[in-house]
């Protein structure tokens, strides 16, 4: 059994917080397979998929990337293929199969088996994993295929999707090792958790800014320690204490 989670802390002196999310998430998915007993490399070189998988958690945090992909979601397999066909080329047709194969990967791995989640308009919601998982393997196939007919050589994300799809049980199983032990979703998630959790990475820019304006208005003090710099301090404080519950600091008189 792994040890206690190390949770990545926010160094406010860091300009890349994406990259804390990004290692962050890496470590979790690492434990996450060790625990499943699905460790990387155990049946063949996989590190591109730990790559990928902590890449699409990444975006997921986005809500840009869920406007996006709404785009390309369909509920049946039917619907997708006639769009495809329709659409008649193979970049529209990689990125709707990708789209849908990611949507169904992290809907069993992370919220299928959660109930009363009450995401009604969601296609993949609502159904069993046992339903959905050969239609996941398909898309990461079909989406794999669409990819190298247009790179017209092999690729890195070709290669991945291509081992998502031959073990997509297996990835499914490693993601609810994941939502268990490691974000703690073992309860019902509402449309509205659902929705903050998907402004997550919003909310870190907030963190950060605030950060920034507290550690210029500390600064500002420390060079005049006049009643103006004082009062700005007091601002730049309350609105860190806003974004970042656990920020400690004592104020000077």
């Amino acid at each position: 059994m792994p040890g206690p989670v190390q949770y990545a802390v926010i160094d406010p002196d860091r300009a890349d917080q994406r990259g804390s999310v990004e290692e962050f998430l890496l470590r979790c998915l690492l434990g996450a397979r060790e625990e499943s007993d699905i460790a990387s490399n155990r049946t063949g070189f996989d590190e591109d998929v730990n790559v990928y998988v902590v890449g699409l958690l990444g975006k997921f945090l986005s809500a840009e990337y869920h406007e996006n992909a709404a785009r390309y979601l369909y509920p049946s397999d039917l619907d997708l293929a006639r769009e495809v066909a329709a659409q008649g080329n193979d970049r529209f047709g990689y990125v709707a199969y990708r789209v849908n194969a990611d949507q169904l990967l992290l809907g069993i791995g992370l919220f299928c088996s959660v109930d009363g989640h009450g995401v009604s308009s969601d296609p993949v919601f609502g159904r069993s994993p046992a339903e959905l998982s050969g239609r996941g393997a398909t898309y990461y196939n079909l989406a794999s295929s669409s990819l190298r007919r247009l790179r017209r050589t092999e690729t890195g994300a070709e290669l991945a999707m291509t081992k998502l799809a031959d073990r997509f049980d297996d990835y499914t199983t490693i993601l609810r090792t994941l939502r268990t032990s490691y974000f703690r979703l073992t309860s019902r998630l509402s449309e509205g958790e659902l929705f903050h959790l998907s402004r997550g990475e919003d909310r870190e820019e907030e963190r950060r800014l605030a950060w920034d304006g507290f550690l210029d208005a500390w600064s500002e003090w420390k060079r005049s320690t006049d009643d103006a710099s004082l009062d700005r301090l007091h601002e730049a404080v309350d609105v860190l204490r806003r974004v970042d519950p656990e920020f400690r600091f004592e104020l000077p008189e």
